[in-house]
Order: structure tokens, then C-alpha cells, then sequence
């Protein structure tokens, strides 16, 4: 779950993990790769997109005959997850609002009160703007009131309950990941430049593309991680490689895994390799 973004780097600041903690088992996801390298102690992820498609859209709830809604701040099929329940407040006459995702501590904006428009309204921006330094804005979800009237009632909802969130996966393959390299530069080309040391085309599994990412590599001075499918073995990806002509001069970083000694290891999201080679510079 996450919107894209432009061409950059950004430091493990530890809360990347927790937003895209696991693999919801979607390909192509700079979320799942820079989880696996920074939770294995890699220094600093370089982006170049997430999904070029633009094609990815947030989860969203409106409630049945009302104009309130609820949206994802982050597109993707993950925020479908995140449930909202409105139960009784601590205080008399109040209510409590509450979010969850598994994984993370939910949030809780209680004592709410007001009625009707009133009532609505300030549940918006609790949720909006926060409650005060102990309860900040949400870090999942946007509320709005629609002008709503009505009293406020007990609810329990998904957030994708009106409109499910995507992930815009469809029809991205290895070729368009890496891209064009010609101004705008698209997919690993946007790289160039960018002082990378390593870089992964996430789940670009394809082997006619290896050697392209490994030209690429030496053109930048950049450590090219290759990725094989889901559940490879070590014997097919060995074969696969020599097939696919990939006989870089660079040498191999020390692998992570004893009895390899080729290359790269291609794992399907890349995940220990990212981690030991950030290690290394």
C-alpha cells in the first residue's frame, strides 16, 4: 500500500517496515523489496517507481445512506484490510472511532461528541487534523462529512466496503520496469544519475532482461540484483543464468547463502541479497 512517487532515496527510518511489513502476495512491489532490505539492515533505498500504470487506487467507504466517507491515504489492495468502528466514548455521550489494520496499533479517536452536522463534522477532523499531541492525524485514512445530518449510530465497516483498493499490477512485466531510456527516463533508466550503489528491479523475473539490467549495472557504476521467480531453486537458477548469457566482469559480492557462487542470488523479492550487499558499501 503506497502511492507512487518520483525518482529518489530515502533512509531506514523504520517505519517503511511497518507500512509495507509483508508481502500481500502482488508482484512488483517497491514496498515488499525495501521491507525485506532494510528489515535485513540495508542503509538506503533508491525508488524509481512503483507501478508506472498509474492504474492503483485507494480502498473507500461511504456509509449506507449517508454522505460520510472514509478513504485510504495510500493506494493499494493492503488498505482493504483496515476496518472502522464507532462504538460508545469514554465519556458520557460521546463516542469513540476507531481504525485498525492487522499489524499496526489501531487508532483511537474518542470522546467525540456533538450531534447531527455537528457530530460528523468533528469526527472529520479528528481524524484529519488529530486530536492533540497524544492523538495525531490518522496515518491510514481521510474522513469527510459530506454535509451529513443525520445522528450518529453505532457502525462497524471495511474500508473497502464501496470501493476496493488495487494495486495497479496489471500488465507490468519486466519490460516495463525497465523502462526507456530516453528523456523522460522510465523504470531503471530513471536511475541514472542517481548515485545508486545497488539496485533491484522488484519481481523483474524475466531472464531476457538480466543481461540488460547488468549492462545497465556497468554503465553506472551500480551492483545489479537479478530476481528469479517465487520458490526457485538454487540448480534451476544457476541453468537459467547461464541460458540467459549473464557472465558479468563484476565480482560477486560474498553470498548470503553457502555452496552459491554465482552472480546474484535471484530470489523472488529479492530480500536477503538487498540486505547483505547494503552491508557491504
Amino acid at each position: 500500500m503506497g502511492p507512487s512517487r518520483p525518482p529518489g532515496n530515502r533512509r531506514h527510518d523504520g517505519g517503511l517496515c511497518s507500512k509495507f511489513r509483508a508481502s500481500n502476495g502482488t508482484k512488483i512491489r517497491h514496498g515488499n523489496t525495501d521491507c525485506n532490505g532494510q528489515c535485513s539492515k540495508a542503509h538506503r533505498i533508491s525508488v524509481a517507481s512503483e507501478f508506472p500504470t498509474n492504474t492503483d487506487t485507494a480502498p473507500q467507504a461511504i456509509l449506507p445512506g449517508t454522505t460520510v466517507t472514509f478513504t485510504a491515504l495510500y493506494t493499494g489492495s493492503l488498505g482493504n484490510q483496515i476496518t472502522l468502528t464507532l462504538s460508545a466514548g469514554s465519556r458520557a455521550n460521546t463516542w469513540r472511532l476507531t481504525v485498525s489494520l492487522p499489524g499496526l496499533q489501531s487508532e483511537v479517536y474518542d470522546n467525540i461528541s456533538g450531534s447531527g452536522a455537528d457530530f460528523w463534522a468533528a469526527q472529520a477532523q479528528a481524524v484529519n487534523q488529530g486530536q492533540g499531541p497524544q492523538r495525531g492525524p490518522s496515518q491510514l485514512i481521510a474522513a469527510s462529512a459530506g454535509g451529513a445530518t443525520m445522528a450518529p449510530t453505532a457502525f462497524s465497516t471495511v474500508l473497502c466496503a464501496t470501493a476496493a483498493g488495487t494495486d495497479g499490477a496489471t500488465d507490468v512485466a519486466a519490460m516495463t520496469l525497465v523502462g526507456l531510456d530516453s528523456p523522460p527516463r522510465s523504470g531503471m533508466y530513471a536511475l541514472r544519475g542517481q548515485g545508486c550503489g545497488i539496485a533491484i528491479l522488484a519481481d523483474a523475473d524475466d531472464p531476457d532482461y538480466w543481461t540488460t539490467q547488468a549492462e545497465f549495472g556497468l554503465e553506472e557504476g551500480i551492483y545489479m540484483i537479478l530476481t528469479g521467480p517465487t520458490s526457485d531453486t538454487i540448480q534451476n537458477a544457476v541453468t537459467v543464468k547461464q541460458q540467459a548469457g549473464l557472465d558479468s566482469w563484476r565480482p560477486p559480492k560474498t553470498p548470503s547463502r553457502p555452496g552459491t557462487d554465482f552472480d546474484s542470488l535471484l530470489l523472488s523479492e529479492g530480500g536477503d541479497l538487498v540486505g547483505t550487499a547494503a552491508r557491504d558499501v
